[in-house]
């Protein structure tokens, strides 16, 4: 089988997999603060997230996540926000309350930046990617081109969990960010060479690339 082809399959079986995590956890759109008495507060509320939909308020206290204290849960812990939590006890003056966070906890506006949008794009690099490969089947160029497009479109998936702090998804942002500068240097020079035209020596993009990973 075609690598060209394997690459495809590959990024499409990422990007499913990034997406079924995506509809699992909603964006909360919390972050929160450490007061002098060891109390966690809410300090900002996102526009489009869980938190701003279902009532929270800046300054509530955030009593629990997950049923246990909330330093304990690692996104308040290292980044100072409420991320991939299934429930939420807040305190407001005397009443206290536990929220649900599922995959129903998604608003409209979720569904579709985090969700539709990502997704739709990464269906239109895969369909560019096909009529590519068959235009140009045995063109270096046509490959990396393809290989650049479908790891834009898995960055764009990934975007949305690293914004709410998923492990997977983060890692897969930050490698496949930082790495997309050398792929297309790598385009760019084998495009040059097709037309016969130098801009750059080969030798220097191994560098750049090596200073990337």
């Amino acid at each position: 089988m075609n690598r060209t082809v394997i690459a495809m399959i590959v990024a499409l079986i990422a990007a499913l997999y990034l997406t079924i995590l995506n509809v699992r956890h909603p964006l909360i759109g919390m972050d929160v603060i450490e007061n002098k008495n060891g109390d966690i507060i809410v300090n900002d509320i996102y526009e489009f997230g869980w938190a701003k939909k279902h009532g929270i308020h800046i300054n509530d206290q955030v009593l629990k996540v997950d049923g246990k204290p909330p330093l304990s849960h690692f996104t308040v812990r290292e980044y100072k926000t409420i991320e991939q939590a299934k429930t939420i006890t807040i305190q407001r003056e005397n009443q206290i309350q536990t929220l649900k966070v599922d995959y129903k906890s998604h608003g409209t506006e979720q569904w579709l930046y985090y969700i539709a949008l990502p997704a739709g794009f990464f269906l239109f690099t895969i369909s560019l990617s096909i009529f590519l490969l068959r235009l140009r089947p045995n063109d270096k160029s046509a490959t990396v081109l393809i290989c650049f497009l479908l790891l834009i479109g898995i960055c764009y998936i990934s975007a949305s969990l690293s914004a709410k702090y998923a492990p997977f998804g983060r890692q897969m942002f930050n490698g496949i960010f930082l790495i997309l500068p050398a792929v297309f240097l790598h385009f760019v020079y084998h495009y040059f060479e097709k037309e016969k035209k130098v801009w750059f020596a080969k030798k220097l993009s191994f560098p750049f690339m090596g200073l990337t990973f």
